[in-house]
This record gives C-alpha cells, sequence and structure tokens, in this order.
C-alpha cells in the first residue's frame, strides 16, 4: 500500500522529536498502529450504517401511531432528499414509499424494529471490540453479557434520539 507522506511541518516536527527521544516517538508509532483497527472500525461502521436503512421502517409507523404516517413519510423523504444523490434517492423514495404506503404491511413496525436492534447491537458490539482492541484489554465479560450491553446502548441512543 501506498501511504501518503505526512505534510511538511509534522514531518519536521516527527524528525526533531525522534532525534530527542527516539524510543518514545517509536512507541507511539507503534501504538497508533493497532493491529486489526481498522477492520473493527469498518465492521463497527457497516453495521451502523446499515441500521440506518433499517430505521426508517420504525420511525413511519411508529409516528403514524401517534400522528399523520403521509407526512411523517414526506418528512423522511425531503430528509432523505437532502442527504442522498439524486439517483440513490429515487432507488431509496422507490422502495421506502412501497414498502411503508402498502396497505397489507402491518408488520413493518416490527421487522423495523428487530432489523434496527440487530443492526445497531452488532454496531455497537463492534465498536466495544474495537475501543478494547485499541487500549489492548482482553475481553472478560461472557457473551451474552456482552450482547444485552450493546442492546441496552442501542435502546438508550434510540431514547437520546427521540428526546432530542
Amino acid at each position: 500500500l501506498m501511504r501518503r507522506p505526512l505534510p511538511a511541518p509534522a514531518a519536521r516536527w516527527l524528525a526533531r522529536a525522534a532525534e530527542r527521544r527516539p524510543v518514545r516517538v517509536a512507541r507511539a508509532v507503534a501504538d497508533a498502529v493497532v493491529p486489526d483497527l481498522l477492520d473493527l472500525s469498518a465492521q463497527a461502521a457497516f453495521y451502523f450504517f446499515g441500521a440506518l436503512f433499517a430505521l426508517p421502517l420504525v420511525i413511519v409507523p411508529l409516528v403514524g401511531l401517534v400522528g399523520d404516517e403521509t407526512r411523517a413519510l414526506g418528512w423522511l423523504l425531503d430528509q432523505l432528499r437532502w442527504a442522498l444523490p439524486p439517483d440513490s434517492y429515487a432507488l431509496v423514495r422507490g422502495v421506502v414509499e412501497e414498502v411503508l404506503a402498502a396497505p397489507d404491511a402491518p408488520g413493518v413496525l416490527s421487522i423495523g424494529a428487530l432489523l434496527t436492534l440487530w443492526t445497531g447491537r452488532s454496531g455497537f458490539a463492534g465498536l466495544m471490540r474495537a475501543v478494547n482492541r485499541a487500549y489492548g484489554v482482553r475481553e472478560t465479560r461472557p457473551v451474552w453479557r456482552t450482547q444485552l450491553v450493546a442492546i441496552g446502548l442501542v435502546l438508550g441512543t434510540g431514547a437520546l434520539v427521540l428526546v432530542a
């Protein structure tokens, strides 16, 4: 792999620091490049991004229970239009309208909640593994406990988003 060279001020600072404290600089560089850290962070990002696709399946029917579902769907599509390129927006809009506007889709809320919970849990579990790896901490909790903590983080984050 080709790495980009450091900017000139950073390269000069690193060279001066290496002359004064070569062992500390070498140790800091070695600690900064943790094996598998990029892989673990990419895994967490993938699951969090997957949770974003399942989230509208929860938000629109949930808002439909309290308020106007078509208004909520319109607001969601307006937000997506701002965030996505035009071709992607057209594809997502077709799928979202087809799934959420279908009259024979009563289980969309439960399926969306399960998908969001599963992908969000996987994202938080991956994030916990990445942080443990970055700090050199060995996981001592049983698997079921880490999964419950991850589910709690998903529910807590969801509650914070709803309150905000």
